[in-house]
């Protein structure tokens, strides 16, 4: 596959090599959320998610979302990576 060449094709890069992301591996770029939503709503990819609860160390409790790759979409997945960096 070719390098990503936006934010875009950088988060399904890596969903289709790790089969998941979140916030966590993302934390340095701010539109994360809004790019997870574009390959549902525009690129209509299917997502599990799964929400993590964890407390702060400022005993602050918060949560946030993992969102996997189930291997029903890999394909497609890999076809409108390989039509977005081209």
């Amino acid at each position: 596959m070719k390098n990503p060449t936006s934010h875009l094709t950088e988060v399904l890069h890596h969903l289709i090599n790790y089969k998941k992301a979140s916030v966590k591996e993302f934390f340095w770029m701010s539109g994360f959320r809004t790019r997870i939503s574009d390959l549902k709503l525009i690129y209509g990819i299917n997502f599990e998610t799964e929400q993590k609860f964890f407390v702060s160390k400022h005993g602050n409790k918060s949560s946030y979302n993992i969102h996997k790759l189930p291997d029903s979409s890999i394909e497609k997945a890999i076809s409108i990576y390989n039509k977005l960096v081209k």
